[in-house]
């Protein structure tokens, strides 16, 4: 099948956050199946930068204005701030004179749409549109939602803001379920409130396949004396991975040291900002990487993982990523969302309070029985046979015959 890819960002190894290496992947699985796919993505220096990185055998369309303004730019943040459910208006009026794309539209089976915000360029293509797949990373109204909820009453303009985030949201994700033949989510708790949006909608669950970011590590017990590394994995640009770091080392942190004096903290990803970035000089046992090109040896050190998330929406891939390289793993409720839900128990621990988060890191490196690598054990063979590259490439394919009425 001739496949239009539409995606916010253009994929690469080793880009820096977890739904760009989830796109790479699922790129890949669909020309291994022999599909000839073509990406359309905003013209912005992030995807033109990462033009020169991409070596997959996809063609890249890039659209949008040709040149923008330094107050055209302002506008363009200025429309992500107000409404994060749809692209800014100077990319989807370029598609009104946009040839490549008509182009690559003309010929296509099928269009897939990566991150619900893209599905507002669909009612700006004056062009026939073949079945549209949209793959839903999150529901942008649970996620916007849950940051209102976190902003106290005396932020009373910032809430006023975020209400009205809240409401565009609703509405431009509304509008995109409504225009496509099938929504693809990550987990049954998505599916769930996808449904119970526009119970209309035709809607799959999809497996990412997080198996691939495993690289066959096993789970090693080490003598008591060395269990002391902690590591949590995020691209601390987004606001609910700063917002987690900085809960995990302010208040969960101390009581952590307090019981295992040795214990160290590694915070490993792109972009540390503000207080993030000054930790490792306020504090010898925290280390901060910034971007690193491969996180393997950080989880092979690593006795702990931790998702110290408060707030956000969609599967965690951090919390699975480390679930199939063998580490044990300590994570909030909304770390663990959509993860293990078939599971009368889960194979890793789920704390929400700042006692029982540390409590739960002290365990996992403290526990001179094989309780902790049991359950890391179970957890890990669990996670490979659900997150299988196999599974995800069949289902995955399965779908996109079924859509597009090839089966």
């Amino acid at each position: 099948m001739n496949i239009v890819s539409v995606s916010k960002v253009v994929p690469y190894e080793g880009i820096p956050h977890a739904g760009g290496e989830y796109y790479l992947r699922h790129l890949e699985t669909l020309v291994a199946l022999g599909h000839s796919v073509t990406v359309l993505a905003p013209r912005d220096q992030r995807n033109i930068d990462a033009i020169r990185k991409y070596a997959l055998a996809a063609d890249v369309v890039l659209f949008g204005p040709p040149r923008r303004s330094f107050w055209g730019r302002g506008v363009d943040r200025l429309e992500r701030e107000l409404a994060p459910g749809r692209l800014p208006s100077s990319f989807l009026r370029s598609l009104a004179n946009a040839p490549r794309v008509e182009s690559a539209l003309a010929d296509a089976d099928l269009l897939e749409v990566q991150w619900t915000e893209m599905a507002s360029i669909i009612n700006h293509l004056s062009c026939d549109l073949p079945p549209v797949i949209l793959v839903a990373h999150d529901i942008i109204h649970q996620r916007e939602s849950r940051k209102l909820t976190s902003l106290s009453r005396h932020q009373g303009v910032a809430r006023l803001i975020q209400r009205f985030r809240v409401r565009s949201a609703l509405r431009d994700e509304l509008r995109a379920f409504g225009v496509v033949s099938c929504v693809l989510v990550f987990s049954a708790k998505d599916a769930q409130l996808a449904r119970s949006l526009a119970p209309q909608v035709d809607v799959e669950v999809l497996q990412p396949p997080l198996g691939h970011f495993s690289h066959g590590s096993e789970v090693r017990a080490r003598p008591r004396e060395q269990r002391r590394n902690v590591v949590f994995v995020g691209a601390f640009g987004r606001p609910e991975n700063i917002e987690g770091a900085e809960w995990l080392t302010e208040r969960v942190w101390p009581l952590v040291r307090k019981e295992a004096p040795t214990a160290e903290l590694s915070l490993v990803g792109s972009d540390p900002r503000g207080r993030i970035a000054r930790l490792a000089s306020s504090d010898r046992a925290i280390q901060v990487t910034g971007y690193v090109p491969d996180l393997e040896p950080f989880y092979s050190d690593a006795d702990v993982a931790v998702v110290p998330l408060l707030r956000g929406a969609g599967v965690k891939f951090k919390t699975v990523d480390a679930i199939l390289r063998g580490v044990p793993v300590v994570t909030t409720s909304v770390g663990a969302e959509g993860i293990g839900e078939e599971l009368d128990e889960l194979p890793f621990a789920v704390e929400d309070t700042v006692c029982g988060f540390a409590r739960a890191i002290v365990t996992a490196l403290g526990d001179p029985t094989p309780t902790v690598h049991r359950r890391a054990l179970e957890a890990q063979y669990w996670a490979l046979d659900k997150y299988g590259v196999d599974r995800f490439t069949s289902a995955l394919s399965a779908i996109l015959f079924r859509v597009s009425g090839r089966e």
